[in-house]
């Protein structure tokens, strides 16, 4: 299959859909850097998730065989409740749900309108999660704005 293009403005249009391209390749890798780094850096988390309010996920990574549709499908709910909870009772913005249980907890965060981000861990150190947690939004906000 060849490539012809017949004008200044064909060649324009293809460089731009190159350009294109290659920042959203450039910003997935990014997503997933700061996921990485968030596993990686802090022991006992089994995975962090990337997600739409919604419930589809956009990216992962995790030390667990965990389905991460069912997480996604799990943390998107759990972001509407607590988000409707939060307004009810308080008159204020969701930030972040923890869920606590013996082996572990869950903490899911909203990253803007569109996105929320899940933590799942073997620890209980919420003060240590809660730390991670905010680092990776401020980092993914701005992946996201870039998008």
């Amino acid at each position: 299959q060849s490539l012809a293009i017949n004008s200044e403005a064909g060649l324009v249009l293809f460089l731009k859909e190159i350009f294109i391209t290659f920042h959203v390749f450039i910003s997935i890798m990014a997503v997933r850097d700061i996921l990485q780094q968030g596993v990686i850096g802090s022991p006992g988390i089994l995975g962090i998730y990337l997600s739409t309010t919604d419930g589809l996920i956009k990216e992962y990574v995790s030390m667990e065989q965990v389905d991460p549709d069912k997480v996604s499908a799990v943390s998107a709910p759990l972001a509407i409740v607590s988000e409707n909870a939060s307004k009810l009772f308080f008159k204020g913005n969701f930030d972040y749900s923890i869920v606590y249980s013996s082996p572990g907890l869950i903490v899911v965060a909203k990253i803007d309108e569109n996105n929320i981000l899940t933590i799942v861990s073997k620890e209980q150190q919420v003060g240590l999660i809660l730390t991670l947690l905010d680092d990776m939004i401020k980092k993914l906000r701005v992946e996201i704005i870039n998008r």
